[in-house]
């Protein structure tokens, strides 16, 4: 039996929420922009995710919160880094590696 559907309402809905979907991943859902001071700090922490170096992870850590605290970085960039930070503090090189190359890639203007 097909369906029979006057007035074209629940197709006219479905189109509008595939379109708002399709937008959203065309556009998708990555970091904002961040300032130079955040930009560095991401930079050094890829490279200690990239040596797995826990020792920088700790230099780090402390260096970002006391950025923060200086108000040299956002609270949004704040959490970027903590993120980052987090996984790598917890072993999970890959994340951590993965989050860092998401944030610069996203800093490019393609």
């Amino acid at each position: 039996m097909r369906y029979n559907n006057p007035g074209g309402k629940c197709g006219t809905w479905l189109r509008f929420w595939l379109v708002c979907l399709l937008s959203l991943a065309a556009v998708g859902c990555g970091y904002s922009k961040i300032g130079p001071a955040a930009y560095e700090l991401t930079v050094a922490l890829d490279q200690a995710v990239e040596r797995q170096d826990e020792g920088q992870i700790l230099k780090a850590r402390e260096l970002i919160d006391q950025r923060k605290s200086d108000g040299e970085i956002s609270e949004k960039e704040f959490g970027y880094l903590d993120q980052i930070l987090v996984s790598a503090e917890r072993g999970d090189w890959d994340e951590a590696r993965k989050q860092t190359r998401n944030i610069l890639r996203d800093q490019v203007d393609w």
